[in-house]
């Protein structure tokens, strides 16, 4: 069973190279093409490219590996005596007792240990920025006048806390700097992050978007930040029934930041991301290529009898492919 487990290792990491390589080719041309849909659809693609080299790594490691779970039940369908004993077999029923190259696993190893470092810097990281905001929270009273948690500073910032329990926060600062009807717009905007969990998403595709090349990591993580503020820009304008005043609130707030040259905390503040972008996103038509549910729902059923037609040459190919890259 170390001999399969090793091959599957193997696989993983040779689909999650595949993928990255893939998407850090296509990008720049899918990224004009994303940025054409409104904010939900782009953020919903732009969270499954973030986690594809990991999760769809894994997707296809198992996907090869299915046709030999139906050989469990069916022998009918085992191809494994076809391909003879010269040939490492990625099955139950006739797992190679080890995949050899003791260089290659250490190798592989090294990698492990480099992905498990990474994830947990990032843990901690955003567990050090949670308790922050933590620790703020506990010291703001609501407001019933803003429905809202209030934090006495002059610095002016609106932040959302929590992943369970969302709080937003509102600082005195920004609700003496800006008139009302704007503090409004921020709240809703504010409170669109919790609808949305924003922040729990933040911290799953973060911790998930292992593989990728840095300047494509970047270009993700900028790109799906702009995406979340764009869409809760949209929600904040449907609930003060204006999008010029969001637009308005967005270049308030930041008049006053820019005006006290101090900012507050980073994590999901209300201006934080591209605020040119914003402002004329907000200016302009509202954009209406979204896909609806019976679109996402055929193109799960087309991935899905994809899938199913190539997993038995997939699977005798990356047989093929680790047969020769391992000897």
């Amino acid at each position: 069973m170390i001999g399969l487990f090793q091959m599957g290792a193997l696989a993983w990491l040779l689909f999650l190279s595949v993928i990255a390589i893939t998407i850090a080719v296509l990008y720049p041309a899918l990224r004009r093409g994303l940025s054409r849909l409104e904010p939900m659809t782009r953020t919903i693609a732009l969270r499954g490219l973030r986690v594809a080299p990991l999760v769809g790594g894994l997707g296809v490691a198992f996907l090869c590996f299915a046709p030999k779970l139906l050989g469990l039940v069916v022998p009918a369908v085992d191809h494994c005596a076809a391909h003879g004993d010269g040939h490492f077999h990625f099955c139950l029923q006739h797992p190679p007792a080890t995949a050899g190259a003791p260089a290659l696993w250490w190798i592989l190893g090294v990698i492990a240990c480099a992905a498990a470092v990474t994830t947990l810097l990032r843990w901690r990281r955003f567990r050090r920025s949670m308790r922050t905001l933590q620790q703020l929270s506990a010291t703001a009273r609501f407001s019933r006048a803003h429905d809202a948690w209030m934090i006495e500073t002059p610095l002016p910032w609106a932040v959302s806390v929590g992943v369970r329990q969302v709080r937003t926060l509102l600082s005195t600062g920004l609700v003496q700097s800006v008139p009302a009807p704007l503090v409004a717009a921020v709240v809703a905007h504010e409170r669109a992050h919790a609808t949305r969990r924003d922040a729990w998403w933040k911290i799953v595709t973060a911790l998930l978007s292992l593989g990728h090349f840095p300047r494509t990591q970047r270009a993700l993580e900028s790109d799906l930040q702009l995406a979340c503020e764009q869409a809760c820009d949209e929600h904040a304008a449907a609930a003060v029934g204006s999008r010029v005043r969001v637009a308005q609130a967005l270049l308030a707030v930041a008049r006053v930041r820019q005006q006290r040259r101090e900012l507050g905390p980073a994590a999901l503040a209300f201006d934080a991301q591209d605020l040119t972008a914003r402002v004329k996103s907000l200016l302009r038509t509202p954009a209406r290529r979204s896909w609806p549910q019976s679109v996402w729902t055929l193109l799960l059923v087309f991935v899905a009898a994809l899938a199913a037609g190539f997993a038995d040459p997939l699977h005798h190919m990356t047989e093929t492919l680790i047969h020769h890259v391992i000897g």
